[in-house]
């Protein structure tokens, strides 16, 4: 796998992840080192933690928790993926409006309202938006916060 920050901030970082395992890939335990919300831009993969599974598609958001193992696996998707994950601290989301502790979920499936922002931070972080990439994950952070806690 392949990670490029491309927004290396203190209480916000944007990392691009760019994955080319396949069905012959051994799936291997990690540990999320934050709280992060991951857009996949492309492809999928399946993702393992707190004893469930979910299937990853383009437009759906990986929700990460500090200190949460998990595993993506590649059991049926030979093609890869991409994801642009926005980092930040708790002081931060708390600030967006929201707070991490009363999101239940840690996938959640493709949902326009996001999908448009998250396309946005995609578009700013390859310089294809006059957009700052801080502000375009930071609107990202907030309207998920938004939606995760209604």
């Amino acid at each position: 796998m392949v990670a490029t920050t491309v927004l290396p901030h203190g209480e916000l970082r944007v990392v691009d992840y760019r994955c080319d395992a396949g069905p012959h890939s051994t799936p291997f335990v990690e540990v999320h080192p934050g709280h992060s919300l991951s857009f996949v831009r492309c492809g999928s993969f399946g993702y393992r933690t707190r004893g469930k599974h979910y299937e990853l598609v383009a437009g759906a958001v990986l929700v990460g928790y500090p200190g949460d193992e998990f595993m993506c696996t590649h059991e049926h998707h030979a093609c890869g993926d991409e994801c642009l994950s926005i980092q930040f601290t708790p002081a931060l989301l708390e600030g967006c409006g929201g707070a991490a502790g009363r999101w239940l979920s840690a996938a959640v499936p493709p949902l326009p309202e996001l999908m448009v922002l998250g396309e946005l931070a995609q578009a700013c972080a390859s310089g294809a938006s006059e957009v700052g990439l801080d502000e375009a994950a930071l609107l990202f952070v907030q309207r998920f916060a938004e939606l995760a806690s209604a």
